[in-house]
């Protein structure tokens, strides 16, 4: 029986961290031994143990390495011990702590084990400057330990065309790499009757571009003054944000939900749903609104333009059209009908091209690949 020992650094729950709740159960059932190290700073135990909780319940083995900060020595001893431990085949890393912990422990304590890692998303800081638009940048702390992470590793799943090809112009590629969609069993929502709102479901960062869709959705009013605007997230844009929508006086239109449990319902109920990212590593929060039927509206980026076709399952804007953006908006709030084709279309989709079954039949293969080679 083959093992595979995941591992990445938890703070909560996102799209890279649920990819684990589908992928390791049915990895499993398909025979493989897999488990999880999660590395957590002692400051964020508190907030991460809804996802260890998660693990629980679905039956995944893991292990949890404390630590005070994101690289010490005792550290990298203690994942060395671990993955002796369990003496894995594969060890799958996830994100960029854990890259460069596996590139250290290997470099220090030669593993056995083949070593792979997925490419979620990219460097913040660098999406909110150029997007996807492949610009080196020497000095990049990101860049540079990427690049000396994937050129070592045996492969990289890519979560995307567009990472791919982005880390690819980049010089940051792998022995091997595939790009692999990921794919979700989403709960079965009992959907509710469509309330006379909009939602947007995103951290509240600056990347996340709420600004566009605030201003945006004074021009909405115009047209549907009683419209709702739900803005599901937290973070640190948040104060930012709230005064933004007094100054453009719409407070009263907008409501600030927080972290809720109950994302898929509120979705399910909004006639629509708009996010204006500069850009995704894929966008989980899409495959969530195809899933309850609701219709799309984004911005023509990188890696969202690879779930949402224009005129088919949502609207694809360009980039920071504001005055586009109300307008499409309006459009899918004025046609019902359109409203429901993209609703079924936007099944079609998640059924062909983002299902879990496609995913765990793609993973397998890579693996096998990445076992097979010298």
């Amino acid at each position: 029986m083959r093992k595979v020992v995941f591992l990445q650094k938890i703070s909560g729950i996102a799209g890279a961290e649920k990819y684990y709740f589908e992928i390791i159960p049915e990895l499993r059932k398909q025979g493989w031994d897999v488990s999880f190290l999660g590395i957590t700073l002692l400051q964020e135990r508190e907030q991460t143990a809804a996802f260890y909780q998660e693990l629980q319940q679905r039956n995944i083995p893991y292990h949890i390495i404390d630590t005070p900060n994101t690289l010490n020595w005792g550290l990298l001893k203690n994942i060395r011990r671990h993955l002796e431990a369990v003496q894995p085949d594969i060890i799958h890393c996830n994100l960029i702590h854990s890259e460069l912990w596996v590139y250290l422990v290997n470099r220090l304590w030669r593993q056995k084990a083949k070593i792979i890692t997925m490419a979620h998303g990219f460097d913040m800081e660098y999406t909110n400057r150029y997007g996807y638009k492949a610009v080196r940048q020497w000095g990049s702390v990101y860049q540079n330990i990427t690049r000396l992470c994937h050129r070592t590793f045996d492969g990289v799943i890519y979560v995307s065309d567009a990472l791919q090809q982005l880390h690819e112009q980049l010089g940051m590629t792998a022995r091997y790499g595939k790009r692999i969609y990921l794919g979700f069993d989403f709960p079965e929502v009992q959907v509710p009757p469509k309330q006379h709102q909009i939602c947007c479901v995103a951290r509240l960062l600056l990347l996340k571009g709420h600004r566009y869709l605030l201003r945006a959705f004074v021009q909405v009013l115009e047209r549907f003054p009683k419209l709702r605007l739900k803005i599901i997230g937290e973070g640190k844009e948040r104060a930012q944000l709230e005064q933004m929508c007094v100054a453009l006086g719409i407070a009263q239109q907008v409501d600030f939900l927080g972290f809720r449990q109950d994302v898929l319902q509120q979705v399910a109920a909004s006639q629509a749903k708009v996010l204006c990212s500069v850009s995704e590593g894929l966008g989980v929060v899409l495959l969530e609104a195809l899933h309850v039927k609701t219709p799309v509206i984004i911005f023509d980026v990188p890696a969202c333009n690879e779930i949402i076709q224009h005129g088919y399952n949502g609207f694809l804007v360009p980039f920071a059209d504001e005055t586009q953006l109300a307008q499409r908006i309006i459009q899918v709030l004025e046609q019902p009908q359109l409203a429901q084709q993209f609703g079924d279309n936007g099944i079609e989709v998640l059924r062909t091209r983002f299902s879990k079954e496609t995913m765990l039949r793609e993973t397998i293969a890579f693996y096998e690949t990445i076992l097979k080679s010298a």
